[in-house]
């Protein structure tokens, strides 16, 4: 990993949709950075959501509880 990521590219690393990528955003339930209307992610983020995911496991991401 390096840099930073685009939603299509961490839907793509995470395995789920973009739907539900944004959904989280919306929520609030995982962290992004904004460059003007774009949204970004950068490995430190990947790595705490992927952490969150396994400490929480898919319940508790899916109701948005993380």
């Amino acid at each position: 990993m390096n840099g930073l990521y685009t939603v299509n590219e961490l839907s793509d690393k995470l395995k789920y949709s973009r739907s539900t990528i944004y959904r989280w955003i919306s929520e609030g339930c995982i962290p992004f950075h904004r460059l003007g209307r774009e949204i970004r992610f950068t490995e430190n983020d990947i790595i705490n959501i992927i952490k969150m995911k396994t400490a929480y496991g898919q319940k508790e991401i899916n109701n948005g509880y993380w």
